[in-house]
């Protein structure tokens, strides 16, 4: 990063990093329109009389539009529908939790009461411990536990045990049930364990009594699987800010449903997104400001992945302490996480992702030119877009040699050109092979410019995209040598100066130095562009 000299300056520099490293909404405003853009028992049953073989289907149904795609931070909603009549507790009974001010794991397995391969349809908390319990995770248990009595699993290993979760509650968290006829499997014979994170600081013991109740259905449906590609060796030291992400480049097609970010106490931001393999981005998640008690739920993320996407998640944190926060399971630990439920076309494993570092080819998006509002009427509708050869210099030397020429009336739209930026910020961030641009020029006694450049910022794994739109128009005045000239301006920002022109046949060539404001401060450039007569 480059140093500024002023306070201003060191602040516009730190917002604007911040707002490109998490934000979508674009902030630079150079004139014209805005810009685009987590004791004993057995679970007492009632179960359902459907019969038949694990055979989930693939989705074979249309992937849905762009446009159809929730925004980010979408809620999940439960569909419309009635509750099935047969369900089961999986609880625990007879524990007893004691009082004390540090955070423990307890964990008991159960019988499940099924006599076949089922759908888990539906999962409704039980909430008999409020205050208590922080966390409940069912998952169904393959390890060679023998005893089902609730014990302190606190120091276990879970790099050893064999689980596959099913569903993850928090507290606020109400049911959540799957489409129709849908759900995550349950083969016969499996047993499922619970895995309660508690704290108990009410100053006496409590028997733990919370749970999950399930209601299952018949297979044949779509099955879902409960998937995440953790963020790992999380270490987030006191006084610095960090930003860690994990990458999953899937190897197979796949359809999500919905998810819980996963994000500790320390956590400021968090974002998921998929990255298509053009290189455009649909999110899932967007938090600026993170809380874990507003953003611990389900969120809706009815997104299709094909093979070569990939899921890219990042968490940021402030650590204001003064001591290392680790990766961990307590809520003083902290997590980067994003659980979500998801059906592949094929067998869900560990070998669904590639973590390869490779990026998608990125091509920058299209402007979709329309003109602004000070454009001439008698002007162009659209207008192609171009790539620019770009640059970033101290100075901005607009010598280019124009010649001036009759000023003629006529339309003319933007062929190429080049643009330099005078700034320490987009010298920083700007991939400058990238930036394209697409607009007009009406000449005549009045002079309409109406055009956008847009530039392309990377920081990290994010790549944004910002246009420096301008549209205005004034009168042309002429200056004292050949070629020079000024707008008086009447409609619009044009904040410009050493402009100067050349006419020869078809062709205009124009240039000067362009002063954009930006929320983070002023922002210089100069432009060398080349027009065509329509």
């Amino acid at each position: 990063m480059i140093l500024q000299r002023n306070r201003f300056s060191q602040l516009a520099f730190v917002v604007m990093v911040n707002v490109f490293l998490f934000g979508v909404t674009p902030f630079l405003n150079c004139g014209g329109p805005s810009p685009q853009e987590q004791t004993t028992q057995d679970a007492s049953t009632t179960t359902d009389s459907g019969t038949g073989q694990v055979t989930p289907e693939p989705s074979k149904g249309p992937e849905p539009e762009s446009a159809d795609w929730p925004k980010p931070n979408t809620p999940y909603e439960n569909p419309k529908g009635s509750v099935p009549s047969n369900s089961f507790d999986a609880k625990a009974q007879g524990f007893s939790v004691e009082s004390s001010a540090e955070e423990k794991q307890i964990c008991v397995v159960l019988d499940a009461p099924t006599t076949e391969d089922q759908l888990l349809h539906r999962f409704e908390p039980i909430e008999v411990n409020k205050g208590v319990v922080q966390r409940v995770i069912l998952s169904i248990d393959d390890g060679d536990k023998k005893d089902k009595d609730a014990w302190d699993c606190s120091a276990d290993d879970p790099s050893k045990e064999k689980l596959t979760p099913l569903f993850v509650w928090v507290p606020g968290a109400t049911a959540f049930q799957f489409p129709d006829k849908a759900g995550v499997l349950l083969p016969k014979g499996k047993r499922l364990r619970l895995t309660f994170l508690v704290r108990n600081d009410s100053g006496s013991a409590v028997e733990l009594k919370s749970g999950i109740k399930v209601f299952p259905i018949a297979t044949g449906g779509k099955a879902y699987k409960l998937w995440s590609n953790p963020v790992s060796d999380i270490s987030i030291q006191p006084g610095v800010p960090q930003r860690l992400s994990s990458l999953c480049v899937f190897k197979q097609p796949a359809t999500l449903l919905a998810g819980l970010p996963m994000m500790g106490k320390l956590g400021t931001q968090f974002i998921s997104e998929i990255v298509r393999q053009d290189g455009s981005r649909e999110e899932l998640m967007y938090v600026d400001v993170w809380s874990p008690d507003k953003y611990l739920k389900m969120f809706s993320f009815p997104f299709a992945a094909k093979v070569g996407d990939t899921l890219s998640t990042a968490c940021a944190w402030n650590n204001k302490g003064d001591k290392e926060v680790k990766q961990g399971w307590r809520s003083s630990d902290e997590q980067c996480d994003l659980m979500v439920y998801i059906d592949a076309q094929t067998t869900v494993t560990k070998d669904l992702c590639s973590n390869d570092p490779t990026k998608p080819t990125y091509k920058p998006p299209s402007i979709n030119f329309k003109p602004g509002k000070c454009a001439s009427k008698d002007g162009l509708t659209t207008a192609k877009d171009i790539p620019l050869k770009a640059g970033l210099g101290s100075e901005l030397d607009v010598d280019f040699g124009f010649k001036g020429g009759e000023w003629i009336e006529a339309n003319w739209e933007l062929q190429g050109g080049e643009v330099i930026f005078k700034s320490a910020l987009i010298g920083t961030l700007m991939r400058t092979e990238f930036t394209t641009a697409a607009g007009q020029i009406r000449t005549g006694p009045t002079f309409y410019i109406d055009f956008v450049i847009q530039a392309v910022i990377n920081l990290g794994d994010r790549t944004v995209e910002y246009p420096f739109p301008i549209s205005a128009n004034g009168v042309f005045k002429a200056g004292a040598k050949a070629g020079e000239f000024s707008v008086d301006v009447k409609c619009g920002d044009f904040d410009h100066k050493n402009f100067t022109y050349e006419i020869d046949g078809d062709t205009l060539q124009i240039g000067g130095v362009i002063k954009a404001q930006t929320q983070a401060g002023p922002i210089d450039y100069s432009l060398k562009l080349k027009f065509v007569k329509k």
